[in-house]
């Protein structure tokens, strides 16, 4: 069970218990818990995050609170407990320099899991990385065991305080391109059938979407600024989306596919981006919200969106 909302984490007893003779365990995940963090206090300026590119990690206050808890709550039952995706897809053109820097990075973030939350496993995208994140768990849990359930509680209480959370930081020019990059993306992605795409070598896909789209309401809602001073405006908004947008269409062309097709999705996909991150009440889902679009257009223009 992948606890993946923010309410959900006062109630792991309960869940695990309905579950009992059902379940694997339950999954700690990073960005799909961190958008409803969002989306459950979206309206209130004290709850703003901060950009998640450059602030927000499993290492964050809130995480680390709501990690262990779970590990606790999974070991205190006797189930396990496993910890969220890692979303590198390998490149073979990449150098080997490179390539063992970005494992490096993969090793170190689920080390943490293991070492400091006590974590059993963790998810992986690109099975090439099996591996590499089994000899991490391997290497912490020792010869011959499989999980931590063994290992002593944590004493000190989780506290409702602690899973609330907010991340220090600010919000910077790159972290609004992104976010506006991959919610368009994803959109463009959503319209050709597809729920999930790599982008700069990283799986994306609803969970990445949702935080991106989040912040980019928030951010915009409360006006705030950036750290070198600008403010977060429709404007700048869809300047960043017309830019992917472009991005878009060139990929596209690149991949031979028929010019009208290409520009009528990523039209379609910046329309609706638009009305997206700049609607009045915060929609709770994108893909919910996403399939009422596909409806509306395809009754107004009585032809599916899906191509």
């Amino acid at each position: 069970m992948l606890i993946e909302n923010i309410t959900a984490s006062f109630q792991m007893d309960e869940i695990l218990y309905e579950l009992r003779g059902h379940s694997a365990g339950l999954n700690c995940g990073i960005w799909d818990y961190s958008a409803s963090f969002i989306a459950r206090f979206a309206q209130r300026s004290d709850m703003v995050f901060p950009d998640r590119t450059k602030y927000v990690n499993m290492n964050c206050g809130f995480m680390r609170s709501y990690m262990r808890l779970l590990v606790d709550t999974c070991h205190r039952r006797g189930a396990p407990a496993t910890t969220g995706m890692a979303g590198l897809v390998l490149d073979p053109t990449w150098d080997s320099h490179t390539r063992e820097a970005k494992l490096k990075m993969v090793r170190d973030i689920k080390r943490l899991e293991a070492e400091e939350g006590g974590a059993d496993g963790a998810l992986v995208y690109d099975l090439r990385l099996r591996s590499v994140v089994a000899e991490v768990f391997d290497d912490v849990l020792g010869p011959g065991r499989v999980n931590q359930r063994d290992r002593p509680l944590d004493l000190v209480p989780i506290r409702p305080a602690d899973l609330l959370e907010v991340p220090p930081g600010g919000i910077t020019q790159e972290g609004v391109r992104f976010n506006v990059a991959i919610g368009l993306r994803f959109i463009e992605s959503w319209l050709r059938g597809r729920g999930s795409f790599v982008y700069r070598n990283a799986a994306e896909d609803s969970a990445t979407a949702e935080i991106s789209r989040s912040q980019i309401w928030q951010w915009m809602r409360h006006s705030l600024r950036t750290e070198d001073g600008v403010t977060v405006t429709m404007g700048l908004v869809m300047d960043c989306a017309e830019q992917t947008a472009r991005e878009l269409g060139e990929e596209g062309r690149a991949a031979d596919v028929p010019a009208a097709l290409v520009n009528d999705r990523v039209m379609a996909a910046l329309r609706i981006f638009q009305v997206l991150v700049s609607a009045p009440s915060f929609p709770r889902f994108i893909t919910t919200f996403l399939y009422e679009q596909a409806l509306f257009q395809e009754m107004v223009l009585h032809r599916s969106p899906v191509q």
